[in-house]
């Protein structure tokens, strides 16, 4: 059996693939922007979207003081906090406004969704794609660093984990709120159990907002975008590259005459070529001749190598 070893290119992975109408391409257009001093920069959220978030932080700051407070009521720290705000029942109050300031957030958040999901056929960007798997399943074996899209995997984490504590933080409120309700339809327990719920709840969103969402935005990289709603091509190239080649795809295909538009993205490729063996001369007998010496012509002439020092000094003598 014969073979050679040849090299073969890896399998090029499938493009992102994105269907965009008139509308998506002057949307993209608008948030390729430059300022005054001719620096490029992405506009990636509107200012609808940084209020939301700025009501989101200051809520949960609101009600992580005002939960705690009363929680550890017994310790310095509590009860100072307690004369601040009036007493507990004043507290309570504050907490209560504050809870329903955040539920009204949450509303306005899921119907926004809705309407890009309904209306211009938008999933938002924070479901979990190509991209996160790959992370997950190639980690310290790829050269090059994952691309992300409009959201990075740790952004999704925080989003998910900040989703699940709200909601579950909301059930067990409304349960303490309302106990001669629930226990009409649930058993004795589950009062008790919304309490405890609740507090580790809170625990777990402070534990992802302070320590997850703060290290990765504050100190891994100082990320003021969701405030600001711009951000540098620096930074979008290191961290959402393929939401500025979507970008900048789009806008560049403003002027096409037919829509809606395919436009693909390609991934670039992460693992090296490969060498196998192909049909071809035996690799053993080449490895055999590469090892047998060579066979002197019979016509040719001896080569004379350097002679002896002792039997130069011979010759000499004689």
């Amino acid at each position: 059996m014969s073979a050679n070893k040849t090299r073969t290119s890896p399998r090029r992975p499938k493009p992102y693939t994105f269907q965009i109408s008139w509308r998506d391409a002057v949307e993209a257009a608008m948030r390729l922007r430059t300022d005054h001093k001719g620096r490029r920069y992405v506009n990636r959220f509107s200012t609808a979207a940084a209020i939301e978030h700025f009501v989101l932080l200051l809520s949960f700051v609101i009600l992580g003081i005002t939960g705690f407070a009363q929680t550890f009521y017994n310790t310095a720290l509590g009860s100072h906090t307690l004369e601040l705000f009036g007493g507990i029942d004043s507290l309570r109050q504050v907490h209560h406004a504050f809870a329903f300031i955040l539920g009204i957030s949450v509303g306005y958040h899921l119907l926004n969704y809705a309407n890009d999901l309904i209306v211009y056929r938008r999933s938002g960007g924070m479901w979990f794609d190509h991209a996160d798997w790959s992370l997950l399943f190639r980690l310290g074996r790829s050269k090059r660093p994952t691309e992300f899209g409009r959201y990075t995997f740790a952004e999704k984490i925080s989003y998910w984990a900040t989703a699940f504590a709200i909601l579950a933080l909301g059930a067990s409120g409304l349960a303490q709120l309302f106990p001669i309700w629930v226990s009409e339809v649930l058993p004795g327990r589950a009062v008790p159990a919304a309490k405890l719920t609740h507090f580790w709840m809170a625990v777990l969103l402070a534990a992802v907002v302070l320590v997850w969402h703060a290290y990765d935005v504050l100190i891994r990289k100082v990320n003021l975008s969701i405030l600001t709603g711009n951000m540098s091509i620096k930074d979008m190239e290191e961290d959402h590259p393929l939401e500025l080649q979507y970008l900048e795809a789009a806008a560049g295909a403003i002027n096409s005459p037919d829509w809606p538009l395919i436009l693909e993205i390609a991934r670039e490729e992460d693992e090296p070529a490969v060498e196998k063996e192909a049909e071809g001369e035996p690799a053993v007998e080449a490895r055999q001749e590469a090892a047998t010496p060579q066979e002197t012509p019979k016509n040719a002439e001896p080569v004379e190598g350097p002679k002896d020092e002792a039997a130069s000094q011979d010759s000499a003598e004689g």
